[in-house]
């Protein structure tokens, strides 16, 4: 009997921590662009489909250049891919980016939540 509830709880949990991460996101979809949003996205050039691919590499994520003295010297070419992506699909529409910035954490917790599951008993035996 133990060993079936454990199973079951091992397969439930991650659903139910998915679902409730899911639920706690969803409000933010409607919402519009905010903070670093509004610099990273609806001001950055190099988002948009007539930009030059070779402007992600000579840019910031800013979208600023990265010789510049004010610049932040970083590339997240990981961001900005799914943004460029996004620009395409729904242009400066939060909606798109909003959902692509919450649908990750919910499928990782699903593909791992079963082994943060398999750590926290391991840490509480009983």
């Amino acid at each position: 009997m133990g060993f079936r509830v454990g199973m079951e709880l091992e397969r439930v949990c991650p659903l139910l921590l998915a679902a409730l991460v899911a639920v706690c996101y969803s409000n933010s979809l409607s919402c519009g662009f905010a903070y670093d949003d509004i610099a990273a996205v609806r001001d950055n050039r190099d988002l948009r489909p007539h930009t030059p691919l070779s402007s992600i590499f000579l840019n910031d994520f800013w979208g600023m250049p990265i010789k510049k003295e004010g610049s932040h010297k970083s590339h997240r070419l990981s961001l900005d891919s799914p943004d460029s992506m996004n620009y395409a699909v729904h242009g400066l529409r939060p909606f798109g980016y909003h959902l692509g910035e919450c649908l990750p954490m919910p499928v990782r917790l699903l593909f791992t939540g079963t082994d943060y599951f398999d750590l926290t008993i391991s840490m509480f035996p009983k």
